[in-house]
């Protein structure tokens, strides 16, 4: 009898460590597995990005307009292509000479930019601060405000294309 107690204490915690030892390599390999297809992801989105840059950098702001990337595909002749969500791309941003805009995927890159979306060169659009409220005025029913212009270019970025 207490040959066999001293078993079941040999074995029950072994299964349990190997339990746990199988658990931690399963969810490891998964979330492992799964941030390298999003490194990926960004990785190819900063490669588009590179070749907006190609193109745009040298030119005069005055020479091209575009609105999206379909726009600049026709213009430019070339196959800019988002391969998960949409990009933002435009030239008609104000200050700079064009902005482009798309969702990081990726822990790295989130982690590294401190920040969910990578914006080129930078964010420089002009706040439509937006606000709703009860027209009674009532405060207890104040909705708050946001930015029009950026919750118009995140859902653009969080959602994949559709064409113009």
């Amino acid at each position: 009898m207490q040959k066999n107690i001293k078993m079941l204490l040999f074995i029950i915690p072994t299964l349990i460590i190997l339990g746990l030892v199988f658990i931690y390599w399963y969810n490891y390999y998964l979330t492992n597995k799964e941030e390298q297809e999003k490194i990926k992801i960004d990785e190819y989105n900063f490669e588009q990005l590179e070749k907006v840059k190609s193109v745009l950098n040298s030119l005069d702001k005055n020479s091209y307009s575009f609105d999206n990337i379909w726009d600049f595909n026709k213009q430019f002749n070339i196959n800019i292509e988002p391969i998960k969500n949409c990009y933002y791309l435009s030239n008609k941003n104000w200050w700079e000479k064009y902005i482009f805009w798309f969702k990081l995927e990726s822990n790295k890159y989130i982690d590294k930019y401190w920040t969910k979306s990578y914006i080129y060169p930078k964010y420089d659009i002009v706040k439509e601060e937006i606000c709703l409220w009860m027209p009674d005025l009532d405060w207890s029913k104040w909705k708050g405000c946001w930015d029009g212009n950026r919750d118009l270019f995140e859902r653009i970025i969080s959602n994949p294309c559709e064409d113009d």
